[in-house]
Parts: structure tokens; C-alpha cells; sequence
């Protein structure tokens, strides 16, 4: 027995749509694999990114594979960083509300947050001494060119 006219249409729609739904899943998963991997993460703390941007090559690359090979170690901080951010919510909607809990929550996040800070220093560090005078120098250039000011007069350097 044939289906009804209408429902023919609405099951060939059907199939055209599950049809899209199919080939844009496809197109973002080969998308996600064509594009590679997602960027180190954590990357050196927001008051670092600058200098570590300006780093030239082939420090920025070795950079990015310590932080790479460190991820492991920034994961503690990181969830106690997530940890401490609930709690901060959940003092904040606290009744009565307590502000020395707030106080002392602001304070381990600022612990953790200097220990991250120093953790991602020690790596921008290694790449730094690994430098010629140069390298330094051009660093140093691109630094002072991000900024949007002018080094002191002298040759240009080499990125």
C-alpha cells in the first residue's frame, strides 16, 4: 500500500534534513582534524601573554612545547582556581553574608594565581637565557614595538 502524497513529502524532508544535519557534523569533525590541536593551554598568565607573543622564533615554538609538556602540572592549580571561583559564588549569596570569607577566599586565589604567575615566568625565563645578545635585542625591539613606542636609535633588528 503506497504512503499518502503528503506524507512522502514530509518523509523526503525529513531525509534531507537528517541529510545536512549528517554532512555538517562531518564537516566539523574534519574541520577539528584539519585545524589540529587546540593551543597549549594554559597558556603564561594574561600579564605574561604579551611578552610571550613577542618572543621570536624558535623560542615562541620551544615555549609552547614546554608548556606542552608541563600541562599535567598546571592542572591542580587550574581546578583549584575553578574551586575557588564556586566558592567565591557561593559566599558571595551567603545569608548572613560574610565578608572575611570573601576576604580569604580573594587571598588563596591570589596565592594561586602568583603560583601560576611564577610557574609561567620560570618558562618565559628558560627561553630568555637561552638567547644571544641578538635574539635579546630583537625581543627586546618587538617588545617596545607591540607597545606601539620607539626603542632607542640603532640597527634594525631581526625577527
Amino acid at each position: 500500500m503506497p504512503l499518502p502524497r503528503w506524507r512522502r513529502r514530509w518523509t523526503r524532508w525529513l531525509l534531507i534534513a537528517s541529510l545536512g544535519l549528517n554532512l555538517a557534523a562531518v564537516g566539523i569533525i574534519g574541520g577539528a582534524i584539519l585545524k589540529g590541536p587546540p593551543p597549549p593551554d594554559p597558556g603564561p598568565g594574561p600579564a605574561l601573554w604579551p611578552f610571550a607573543r613577542a618572543l621570536p622564533q624558535p623560542y615562541r615554538s620551544d615555549l609552547g612545547e614546554a608548556l606542552r609538556a608541563t600541562r599535567k602540572d598546571w592542572s591542580g592549580p587550574r581546578e583549584t582556581m575553578s574551586n575557588l571561583s564556586r566558592n567565591m559564588a557561593t559566599a558571595l549569596r551567603a545569608d548572613p553574608f560574610e565578608p572575611d570569607a570573601v576576604r580569604a577566599l580573594f587571598a588563596s586565589q591570589l596565592d594561586v594565581a602568583n603560583q601560576l604567575g611564577a610557574r609561567s615566568t620560570d618558562l618565559l625565563m628558560t627561553q630568555i637565557d637561552r638567547m644571544s645578545p641578538q635574539d635579546r635585542e630583537a625581543y627586546a625591539a618587538e617588545l617596545l614595538e607591540r607597545r606601539g613606542r620607539k626603542g632607542p636609535p640603532g640597527p634594525p633588528s631581526k625577527h
